[in-house]
Parts: structure tokens; C-alpha cells; sequence
């Protein structure tokens, strides 16, 4: 699967990257996908101003990127903004994703993302569509080692980009025993998967931000099973987030003050 060749070669590019074992990697794996999806918005906690330091570690624990999730505005709309910053780097971001998303919905509107690396840049865009009277399209966009690529995908019904799943995860109505399912779009293969969220129990956990009350949070799709904490308390905050080979843990936190 191209895909997977495309994340092994940088395998820290983006919080996508970072998401591939749950979100991509499992398109080659099979398994049934469930039919029935929902808006599992109830509500969104955050705003611009917010902020999140994340230090990203291997399987052996070493940190090997660190990453910056933050939040603006554009008018009514909200920007989810993604940096990523390898430790073995010149310091400088190795990828930048901005994506434009309703705010109240977080319904995807456009993305773009830039990946830096010692043979150049490679630039992705995506660009949704959804008339009142016709189906929903995403236009995506892709030149990756000086080759340019465009598709256009059909979307199902209730679906999100990837690129929010730290951000959307923060919306369910958090009680235990909780389950929703929705669609997740890649923008990197055009790849549709159906996404299934379950909250498991509730734990305190350790990080370098602090001792958290979080509320854990079972992501599944197709046979890849991950974990994420997020806090019991509003803003609702990704505190860990396990995602099979890259683990995400809250360094640094600045809420909006919404």
C-alpha cells in the first residue's frame, strides 16, 4: 500500500503520521466497518488562544518530536493549527497542518500541509464541498516529490477530517459506557474509514503538564485498537494519547479562557 511506504519514510510528519496505525494503516488490514455513524459533536470547549505542547516518544520511551496544537480564528470559522519539530532537527517545524473547520461542528471546510524535509517540500490541500441539494465532495490536492496529484472523493455521511481527531475527541458527551461511531477522511490517500469511539473508565495519570482525572477513551477502527486520556474536567484536553508506535503526552497547556 503506498501509503504505508509514504508514513515509514517519515514516520513523524504529522499528527496524520503520527495517527496511521489507527486511521490509515488499517484500510490494509480488513475487518467489517460499521454502517451506522452519527455527529458526535455535543459541544465544543475550545477557542482561539488555546494552545497544547505535546512531547512525542517511541516505543522505547525516548521523546523523538515534539508537537504544538493550537487553536485561532478566522471570522466564524475555527483553524486547528498542527507544528511538529523533530529533537534530532535543526529545530525548525518538519510539518505544518492548518485546517478550517466550522466552529459548533467542527465540519471540515479546508486544509492545507506543508512537510519539510532535506529533499524539498511536499504540499497537501483539501477542499470540501457540501451543497444543500447534492452529496458532499472533498477536492484533495498533492504534489510529493515534485509530482502532482488530484482527486475527488464522495463522502459519506457524517464525517470529520483526521486531522481533528485530537481536537474531536473533546466534543463527545463523556460518560462511561459511552459509543459513537463516525467517518474519518484521509487526506493523504482519499481513504474513508469508519471510526468508533468508546469511553472505557476513568483514571488518574502522570504526565509532565501534571496529575490528571481523565477519562479513557477506547478509538477503534477495523482491527487497530488505540487509547486516549482526556480530562475529566473541561476543556476536555488530550492528556495522553497512545497510538501504537507514537505516544503523545501533555508537556505544556493554555487554555482559551471561553
Amino acid at each position: 500500500m503506498a501509503t504505508q511506504s509514504h508514513l515509514t519514510r517519515r514516520p513523524l510528519r504529522s499528527a496524520v503520521a503520527a495517527l496511521a496505525a489507527l486511521v490509515l494503516g488499517v484500510a490494509c488490514v480488513g475487518g467489517a466497518q460499521p454502517s451506522e455513524t452519527a455527529v458526535i459533536v455535543a459541544s465544543v470547549p475550545f477557542d482561539s488562544g488555546e494552545s497544547a505542547l505535546y512531547a512525542l516518544h517511541d516505543n522505547s520511551g525516548a521523546v523523538v518530536a515534539r508537537g504544538t496544537l493550537s487553536v485561532t480564528r478566522d471570522g466564524d470559522k475555527l483553524v486547528l493549527a498542527q507544528s511538529y519539530t523533530r529533537t534530532d532537527g535543526d529545530g525548525d517545524p518538519s510539518d505544518e497542518v492548518f485546517l478550517t473547520v466550522e466552529d459548533g461542528t467542527l465540519t471540515p471546510l479546508s486544509l492545507i500541509r506543508t512537510v519539510y524535509s532535506a529533499e524539498g517540500e511536499d504540499r497537501y490541500s483539501a477542499s470540501y464541498e457540501a451543497p444543500p441539494d447534492g452529496d458532499a465532495t472533498v477536492l484533495l490536492d498533492s504534489t510529493v516529490g515534485g509530482k502532482s496529484t488530484q482527486d475527488e472523493l464522495d463522502l459519506r455521511k457524517n464525517y470529520y477530517d483526521n486531522e481533528s481527531s485530537l481536537w474531536l475527541w473533546r466534543t463527545i458527551d463523556f460518560a462511561e459506557g459511552y459509543e459513537a461511531r463516525y467517518t474519518s477522511v484521509s487526506h493523504l490517500d482519499g481513504n474513508q474509514q469508519t471510526v468508533i469511539l468508546r469511553v472505557i473508565d476513568r483514571q488518574t495519570i502522570e504526565v509532565p503538564a501534571g496529575s490528571f482525572d481523565v477519562w479513557r477513551l477506547q478509538v477503534r477502527n477495523g482491527r487497530a485498537t488505540r487509547i486516549a486520556w482526556v480530562n475529566v474536567d473541561a476543556p476536555h484536553q488530550i492528556v495522553q494519547w497512545d497510538n501504537g508506535s507514537i505516544v503523545f503526552r501533555l508537556e505544556e497547556f493554555r487554555p482559551s479562557g471561553r
